[in-house]
């Protein structure tokens, strides 16, 4: 009775710091509510430098970081926006940025900030009326932060969020199926998919598909398609609505397209004069197109020079032909994706076809894509390419390149002069789909072969079963008792993937679980699992220990004995003991068994320890132990078995009030229980 007397000696001293803590919370979460946290302020620095490198760490002597796919240095130019996750000075006293780079292992990239302020630093704070808008849209919080960015710089701007109801995995699933997706030939190998019919595991060789391109991983499927990973100045263009409006202007198209083979005047086939910008913007204005979209689509389908077959008018058997827009250029039927492409040129009845001028490939094009790509649910360069419908089908997307669109509103961007982003209200329709991942998917950077595959795996001596196959996981063997050791081989398809498991292995009676991993050069792991059971035919184990045991039941054991030291009082021949339990304490308890194995790792014997007080399981005896036996003698909460033998404090075969009071009388310390 005297804890509980303690406990109400100091209830008042526990009131009041009960209320002190409720108190202090109260004043934080006011503070909160008034001002914002230093987590509610971003950092960002703006490169004011024709070019600044990106480098693993905080110093010149740290590597360059590059493009996986192109192995170019990567660079962050003139203009460009970072999030400055950390500044570092490093032991020359230099100040470093550290800043997100989804091309980086960690994450994260460095750039120099020396004497000459190559940055220019803004701490945005949030807009209390632009939160509000961004809750009403129903933005998710992984979206928000770059958005706040984008709002700051650009705050005419509308970010209207699109929730298409599409769940994400059945989307990616929807991407993922072999053909709809693919990535460039010299594309990093975590870029392309090895599923079934992508990738042959025997050759090590990829299949080739529309222009020789490679079927798209799963991984870098889900880095494009996310749209928190085309939240910057540029890639938000890929959500801008692609209707004409008044903000784009012809010098602005001018402007785009200088350097181009579409930068002015040429003569056309039929001999008159065909000017590009003109031409590209009357035929979109017409249309209700943007031409910003429309010169970015014509840039990355033939190219900035002109000098593809599909535009040249010069491609053997189909001169004077034009398709701008490579409409149904992809290879089938034995001909060359740009000769098919030329055929439907050269057909006839709509879009003013055959397209033997270059104005009328031009204009006729523009209305194909109009008819076909510009509606309510492809209104973005993002939902031409990715347009998903309700029954998880690609329906009618433009391209197959993953990473087409992107390139397109890197180009589209760039068609808007900063004074047309700045005084513009531009409108960008972003998608949200249903139970994405909480932040944004990574960009895969992983290269070198992936193939993990084995070409054959064997135990000297004996057959495996089944027979191997490189795409079977599991094996196994029987030997017998007298076979202590066995000895393994294996070779992989690829000769740049590493083997671990192989050679002599010694064998334990009973099963024996052997892993084979063959690691791939970009990394990847797979393991083949060998089970070689080895037979046994010893004696039985034998044990002496000093604890007490009666039949099944083992008693003696003190409170808080730790396993190892239970263990140390058992001495066991031709087998070994361990302790399973309920829980993961290292400290031996009531209910747990101690089990004898022999040396096949059957279970030979085991035993239930008991210790007396210890009711509830936890190896000591306290305050929760008089509540369990209290409670079973309400019958609000019944034990039995080891539990019940354990409540047994007195020794009579019964459970009652007396082992509540020896238990009391333990604790008060008045009194011991031996065990």
């Amino acid at each position: 009775m005297r804890l509980f007397f303690d406990v109400l000696k100091y209830r008042k001293k526990i009131l009041l710091i009960f209320v002190a803590v409720l108190f202090f919370a109260f004043l934080i979460s006011i503070a909160s509510y008034l001002t914002f946290s230093a987590d509610d302020v971003i950092k960002v620095g703006v490169v004011d430098y024709t070019r600044l490198a990106l480098r693993s760490g905080p110093g010149a002597e740290y590597s360059q970081i590059k493009s996986p796919s192109s192995g170019a240095n990567l660079y962050v130019s003139k203009g460009d926006q970072l999030v400055i996750a950390e500044e570092e000075r490093n032991s020359k006293g230099e100040k470093w940025y550290k800043v997100p780079c989804s091309y980086s292992e960690t994450g994260y990239a460095y750039v120099y900030d020396d004497e000459y302020e190559n940055f220019k630093i803004y701490n945005i704070e949030r807009d209390p009326e632009f939160e509000d808008y961004l809750t009403e849209q129903g933005f998710p919080e992984s979206y928000k932060d770059d958005l706040r960015i984008l709002h700051y710089f650009y705050p005419k701007w509308e970010f209207i969020a699109v929730h298409n109801g599409l769940d994400w995995n059945r989307s990616v699933d929807a991407e993922s199926v072999l053909g709809v997706s693919l990535v460039s030939a010299s594309s990093p190998s975590s870029w392309k998919s090895t599923q079934s019919g992508a990738y042959n595991w025997s050759t090590g060789t990829w299949t080739s598909f529309d222009y020789g391109l490679h079927a798209a991983s799963r991984e870098i499927i889900e880095f494009y398609m996310d749209p928190r990973n085309s939240l910057g100045q540029d890639s938000v263009f890929l959500f801008l609505g692609q209707f004409y409006d008044d903000s784009q202007t012809l010098d602005g198209l001018r402007d785009m397209l200088s350097g181009t083979f579409m930068a002015g005047t040429v003569t056309d086939t039929d001999g008159s004069s065909l000017n590009y910008p003109q031409t590209i913007y009357n035929a979109s204005k017409e249309n209700g197109v943007n031409p910003y979209v429309i010169s970015s689509i014509i840039i990355n389908e033939v190219g900035s020079a002109g000098t593809s077959g599909s535009v040249s008018g010069n491609y053997s058997g189909y001169e004077n032909l034009f398709n701008y827009f490579n409409i149904n250029a992809y290879a089938h039927s034995g001909n060359s994706a740009i000769k098919n492409g030329l055929i439907y040129a050269g057909g006839s009845g709509t879009y003013g076809r055959p397209w033997n001028t270059r104005y009328k490939a031009v204009v006729g094009g523009i209305q194909w894509y109009v008819r076909n790509y510009v509606s309510e649910t492809q209104i973005s360069l993002y939902t031409k390419r990715f347009n998903i419908t309700s029954d998880y089908e690609c329906s009618i997307q433009y391209m197959t390149n993953i990473n087409g669109a992107s390139s397109e509103a890197s180009q589209l961007a760039t068609a808007y002069p900063d004074s047309v982003k700045s005084e513009n209200v531009l409108k960008f329709y972003i998608p949200v789909f249903e139970n994405m991942p909480e932040t944004a998917c990574k960009r895969p950077i992983g290269d070198g072969s992936p193939n993990n595959r084995l070409s054959s795996l064997s135990v000297s001596g004996y057959n495996i079963g089944p027979a191997f196959d490189m795409d079977t996981l599991e094996y196994s063997l029987i030997v017998p008792s007298d076979v202590s050791s066995v000895t393994i081989s294996a070779s992989a398809v690829d000769s740049n993937a590493k083997i671990s498991g192989t050679g002599t292995v010694n064998l334990n009676y009973g099963a024996n679980n052997i892993e084979i991993e063959v690691t791939a050069e970009n990394g990847s792991v797979r393991t083949y699992v060998l089970v070689i059971s080895r037979q046994y035919g010893g004696e039985d184990p034998s044990y002496t220990t000093s604890y007490k045991i009666d039949d099944d039941i083992l008693k003696g054991v003190s409170t808080g004995t730790k396993v190892s030291d239970f263990l140390s009082k058992f001495s066991v021949t031709n087998g070994s003991i361990a302790v399973t339990g309920k829980g993961n304490s290292d400290i031996v308890a009531t209910g747990d068994r101690a089990v004898i194995y022999s040396l096949d790792s059957s279970e030979y014997k085991s035993f239930s320890v008991v210790i007396v007080g210890d009711v509830s399981g936890d190896g000591q005896i306290l305050i929760n132990d008089i509540i369990k036996i209290r409670n079973h003698l309400l019958q609000t909460s019944m034990i039995s078995g080891s539990e019940a033998l354990a409540a047994d404090v007195s020794g009579d075969g019964q459970i009652l009030i007396n082992d509540i009071i020896k238990i009391r009388n333990h604790l008060l310390g008045t009194d011991q229980i031996i065990q």
